[in-house]
């Protein structure tokens, strides 16, 4: 899994310096489409190579990490189509074909709407059938085109899960294309989009947990100064933990309630940093 998390971080980093760059956007897409397609055949030989020190990596590979490359690649050679097929003329017909490129991104959702809220809320019932390698049951496959994919680099739902992640990118980059039609001069920035899809850190406390430990933080000012909303703290659940923790104002009455130990999860945290730092003071 480190080798796994520096292949990633390379691509990243080198997915900065074509940004710092002054290509034109055509070259700086194709110079993307190409590491991205590098970094699939880097991470195939390793994951072929060493393989997974337990199921929960292989499926956090093949549910995270793997669809970050590959939604990605499949979000810039999408966009490459567009800049090149996109039609000139006035402003008008432009938001018709901007429009036209949502709806196809609408109905391709509503075909696989139960497999995109099981991704999009982070659920993990069905994890091992759908991202584990060697299940090969035929009617697992929405998209049978993947079946003669090589097995020991695709599930049964990876390929799915890119195509969200690129879904996702290419919504944003027509919705902001849209606002930016208003401006003549403007032109949507690929960076801003392709920045705010970044790898989750899955959680997998309890959503109470977690609104626990951030109103904390957010209490104490270490984040934004203390400044964060309702709204926005349900929002860094969603987007950076990839957790829906549902109604946070019923779960902070829960917390209120209870007749003891209103820290509850933040004495654990406490205890368990404590046995963490023993033992890594036994290894000095």
């Amino acid at each position: 899994m480190p080798k796994i998390a520096s292949i990633i971080s390379k691509l990243d980093a080198s997915i900065i310096e074509i940004d710092k760059s002054n290509h034109n956007q055509l070259i700086s897409l194709n110079l993307k489409i190409k590491l991205n397609e590098n970094c699939l055949n880097e991470l195939r030989q390793e994951v072929k190579l060493n393989g997974f020190q337990s199921p929960k990596e292989e499926i956090y590979f093949f549910k995270k990490q793997k669809p970050y490359i590959k939604g990605r690649l499949r979000f810039y050679l999408a966009l490459n189509a567009y800049l090149i097929e996109k039609p000139a003329g006035s402003k008008s017909k432009q938001r018709k074909y901007v429009d036209l490129q949502l709806s196809y991104i609408r109905l391709e959702n509503c075909k696989y709407i139960n497999f995109v809220n099981y991704y999009k809320l982070n659920e993990t019932k069905n994890d091992k059938t759908y991202f584990l390698r060697g299940i090969d049951q035929f009617e697992l496959y929405i998209d049978n085109s993947t079946i003669f994919e090589d097995p020991e680099f695709r599930t049964t739902r990876d390929h799915l899960a890119s195509e969200i992640v690129a879904n996702d990118l290419l919504t944003q980059y027509y919705t902001n294309e849209l606002e930016l039609l208003k401006d003549k001069n403007a032109k949507p920035s690929i960076q801003e989009v392709q920045n705010t899809y970044s790898t989750k850190i899955p959680w997998t406390g309890t959503p109470t947990e977690l609104i626990e430990l951030l109103r904390s933080l957010n209490a104490c000012k270490s984040i934004d100064n203390g400044n964060l909303s309702t709204k926005q703290l349900k929002e860094l659940c969603i987007n950076h933990f990839g957790i829906d923790p549902g109604n946070i104002y019923k779960i902070l009455d829960q917390i209120s309630a209870r007749k003891t130990n209103h820290t509850k999860f933040l004495d654990k945290l406490k205890k368990s940093l404590l046995n963490d730092l023993r033992k890594y003071w036994k290894k000095l």
